[in-house]
């Protein structure tokens, strides 16, 4: 994989199109104001963000969808684990995540849910041609 390409979901590959849209009418409109700076997401007048701006706009949106709780490092922590549940590969998950060392991934950015380990067990029974679970069974514990 190219390390200057960042692979987009699709929902996010949308909402850059409409932005490229958006943004000639955002020149329309300032008219002569307007100046060109060729941002993805510019001001109304074509200049940079400011930094502050467009973190009181994010703890806006949380607010709004009752995510108040929820940092910026808490979704990437979140994706990574989400990934990781949907059965992303890690090392996929280490790649959208642009992070240069595997281990980060594994140790910081996934979480291992009992869903997850459920599963695992399941299929050590199924290489080992034991009997499958019954639905809704617990794993068993053993301590070492």
């Amino acid at each position: 994989m190219n390390s200057k390409l960042i692979p987009l979901p699709e929902v996010v590959a949308k909402a850059l199109r409409q932005q490229r849209v958006r943004v000639p009418e955002m020149r329309l409109a300032a008219g002569w104001l307007w100046r060109e700076h060729r941002f993805v997401f510019p001001t109304l007048l074509g200049t940079p963000q400011e930094p502050r701006n467009a973190e009181r706009a994010r703890h806006r949106l949380r607010r709004e969808i009752g995510m108040d709780w929820l940092s910026l490092h808490g979704l990437r922590h979140g994706l990574g684990a989400l990934l990781v549940a949907r059965g992303v590969h890690p090392r996929m998950a280490m790649k959208l995540l642009r992070h240069s060392q595997f281990s980060l991934t594994m140790e910081i950015y996934t979480a291992v849910t009992l869903e997850l380990v459920q599963e695992a067990a399941s299929e050590i029974d199924a290489i080992l041609g034991t009997q499958a679970r019954p639905a809704g069974d617990t794993l068993a514990t053993v301590w070492l």
